[in-house]
């Protein structure tokens, strides 16, 4: 399944900038987000056209189908501080 374009993530900018501004995250590609070398956050356009968003938790993957469009407000937000527990391999430095 491919990446979701990033003409259709354009409603998820607020978001993305505040996950850029983590400690030790990285934004490879749009949308394609990087703890160190591991990468934790992407996003996919389905067969059907809709939206997921792949998060990786301590136990694997985990899905979410986005509507589009959506606003900061209404996602979920994980503080920056949370990350060493989400993704305790990482290499992460520090948090807010």
């Amino acid at each position: 399944m491919a990446h979701c374009p990033a003409d259709l993530l354009d409603d998820l900018a607020e978001l993305f900038a505040e996950i850029r501004d983590w400690p030790g995250v990285i934004e490879k590609a749009p949308g394609v987000f990087y703890v160190g070398r591991k990468p934790f956050l992407h996003f996919h356009r389905q067969a059907d056209g809709r939206r997921r968003a792949d998060v990786k938790g301590a136990g694997g993957w985990v899905p979410f189908e986005l509507l589009h469009p959506i606003s900061v407000g209404r996602t979920a937000r994980v503080p920056a501080r949370s990350a060493p527990a989400l993704w305790p391999d990482a290499q992460y430095s520090g948090g807010a």
